[in-house]
């Protein structure tokens, strides 16, 4: 952007690739190291004759302004290997362990222990062996990534390849959260966000809810009171 004013140009921009939904209150900021622009969360308003109804958000998505093309930022799961040995390798050092203590009573069964055609299994045929939950030994599990809670007007700032996060507003049914969480996340590795600072949306004390509600009971009574007294005079008057 310029600095002089009068240089600036507003123009409308076609909305190519995977662009978020409708929403308001996002958050946008410049990833500088790949000249992209980032866009967080943001809320949908449903309004009808009865109630009013948001749909919150926490998706991430980049704008290419060379392209004018939106993209999907999607959080991958972190892989973790699932290791241990195998069944027979196990059954082999319970067999040798029991042999040495064997040794120590001064009875030893010569026979005992693996066969000379007992064969250890190779690495390959191990990853095929299931686990007792029902996992396959030696691949690759997932844990689900970490996520911030959906939200609007968050604060967010892109250094480096890293974004940070820093709370906005979520709402229930009957209440209105201010969030004071922080959430760091690499973009280019994008496999969860770390938490800096969490909120607790249970330990979060509401003020003010009590008393507003006790003041409208307070009104409606009166209201109620005031009507029965002109009811009660109107009465009175005839003969």
């Amino acid at each position: 952007m310029d600095l002089d004013l009068t240089k600036l140009k507003w123009e409308k921009r076609k909305k190519g690739g995977l662009a978020p939904s409708l929403r308001s209150g996002t958050s946008m900021t410049y990833w500088s190291a790949k000249g992209l622009g980032v866009l967080f969360g943001g809320v949908l308003d449903h309004e009808n004759d009865e109630d009013l109804s948001s749909v919150f958000y926490n998706d991430l998505y980049t704008y290419n302004p060379s392209t004018s093309k939106w993209s999907l930022l999607t959080i991958n799961a972190k892989k973790k290997k699932a290791g241990g040995a195998s069944k027979k390798r196990r059954a082999k050092q319970a067999v040798e362990s029991g042999a040495d203590a064997m040794a120590v009573d001064g009875d030893v069964d010569m026979d005992a222990g693996p066969q000379p055609d007992d064969e250890e299994e190779s690495d390959d045929e191990q990853d095929q062996k299931m686990t007792v939950d029902g996992t396959a030994a030696g691949t690759a599990q997932q844990d689900a990534p970490v996520l911030p809670l959906t939200r609007r007007n968050a604060m967010i700032a892109v250094l480096k390849n890293t974004l940070y996060l820093y709370g906005g507003s979520y709402e229930t049914e009957k209440r209105e959260y201010t969030l004071d969480d922080f959430f760091a996340l690499n973009l280019e590795k994008r496999d969860g966000y770390k938490v800096l600072r969490e909120t607790i949306l249970d330990a979060e004390v509401w003020h003010g809810s009590d008393d507003e509600d006790q003041m409208d009971d307070e009104d409606e009574e009166g209201d109620d009171e005031e009507d029965s007294d002109e009811d009660d005079e109107s009465s009175g008057d005839e003969v």
